[in-house]
């Protein structure tokens, strides 16, 4: 229920986004979705998912790695992706 209830809010805030915004005033946007999360150092490189969260806890750090390259990578604008582990 917790990740129905994510993925609701989500797209609302989107569908407000494309309602409320004239087009010369759009923004893009990600939305990271980890599963679980824990402090510590860097554990392993993360990927976008479609599929659900894993079940492995990710580092704060390696969340904030993925997010930064992710502002990079054009393939993931306007995207909401599961973030895991790469390889899970």
């Amino acid at each position: 229920p917790l990740v129905q209830d994510n993925d609701n809010v989500i797209q609302y805030i989107v569908d407000e986004q494309h309602h409320s915004c004239s087009n010369n005033d759009s923004f893009d946007y990600i939305v990271t979705r980890p599963g679980l999360l824990k402090q510590g150092p860097s554990q392993k490189k993360l990927a976008a998912s479609k599929s659900l969260p894993g079940p492995i806890p990710l580092t704060h750090v390696d969340l904030a790695e993925f997010t930064l390259h992710a502002l990079l990578n054009e393939q993931l604008y306007n995207t909401c992706p599961y973030v895991v582990g790469d390889g899970f």
